[in-house]
């Protein structure tokens, strides 16, 4: 997903399978969050929330790919590779739920120090 544009990525998703799913669509989602999160660290001279967020944001968008991959695999398994395929497919959802964790956990502190500064 890093060199799709939105547009194309958003009509792949309307075409539906073997393309992005909702796994994918979260994941995009996640890096926005992150993008936005960081903005708002750069604003603030965080420098460490801003680079924490830039790699969540790269993450997730590597993950939205992998998820689109993965769902395509299992779409194209044989009942061999099935299971396998199956269980990877299973597995890059908790990676996007990590991900949006780490994103809120580091937005809730952003926010929670600019509440603190703005009350002293």
């Amino acid at each position: 997903m890093t060199d799709e544009t939105l547009v194309g990525f958003l009509g792949d998703l309307a075409a539906g399978p073997p393309g992005p799913a909702a796994g994918s669509a979260i994941a995009v989602a996640v890096a926005m969050a992150a993008a936005l999160t960081e903005m708002t660290a750069g604003r603030g001279r965080d420098d460490d929330v801003a680079f924490r967020a830039a790699e969540l944001r790269t993450r997730a968008l590597s993950l939205a790919k992998a998820d689109a991959d993965a769902v395509a695999a299992v779409l194209a398994s044989g009942p061999k590779e099935h299971p396998s395929a199956l269980s990877r497919a299973t597995d890059i959802p908790l990676a996007i739920a990590e991900a949006a964790a780490q994103t809120a956990a580091l937005a809730t502190a952003l926010t929670s120090e600019a509440a603190r500064a703005a009350a002293a």
